[in-house]
């Protein structure tokens, strides 16, 4: 038995080794200028379609219980007061129905979480203040209602100053339209 138990943890770090490296790959993938298939296949499972009674947009989980962040814009009705019937839609096509945690109007921010528990795959949060002008990106979202939609750009700028007078934007030059908001940029 312990020898089996032994052979079991082997496997189990061989296993997350070879996770490690494929992650490795895709990321080489993408900065050799190649295609981002990798990066949006490994994505897209943590991308999520949020639906109100009053229009839609994009998020993203980011952590395994269920949390998920999106544009505070995105859950709001025409007169600014936060929307009924706010559910998300997984890649799967998965209904998932959340709980409204709060938000940030400043900074156009909003928590929202899953209220089935489970195990959710969170997207891997890199640090802003380390992009770069010229580094390639991807915009996962919802524009006009075509679903997990994937664009492509270039950083333009960065420490751009945003309608709350904050220096804290990242200007992309890839297309983003209504139902874009709230999703990642990777």
């Amino acid at each position: 038995q312990a020898q089996i138990d032994e052979m079991s943890a082997t496997l189990l770090g061989i296993q997350g080794s070879l996770e490690e490296n494929q992650q490795q790959i895709d990321l080489l993938k993408a900065s050799a200028g190649e295609d981002f298939s990798g990066i949006i296949e490994a994505s897209i499972p943590s991308v999520v379609i949020i639906r109100t009674d009053s229009g839609q947009g994009g998020g993203f989980i980011i952590d395994e219980e269920g949390y998920i962040v999106t544009n505070a814009h995105v859950l709001a009705d025409e007169e600014g007061n936060l929307a009924t019937g706010i559910h998300a839609i997984n890649y799967n096509g998965k209904r998932i129905d959340l709980d409204f945690i709060g938000y940030d109007s400043e900074l156009d921010i909003a928590l929202l979480k899953a209220l089935e528990n489970g195990n959710y795959g969170a997207l891997e949060l890199g640090d802003s203040d380390n992009v770069k002008i010229g580094e390639r990106v991807i915009a996962i979202g919802n524009p006009y209602g075509l679903t997990f939609s994937v664009t492509e750009g270039i950083i333009s700028g960065v420490h751009r100053t945003g309608p709350n007078g904050l220096r804290a934007y990242i200007q992309i030059d890839a297309a983003l339209n209504p139902g874009n908001s709230g999703g990642p940029l990777i």
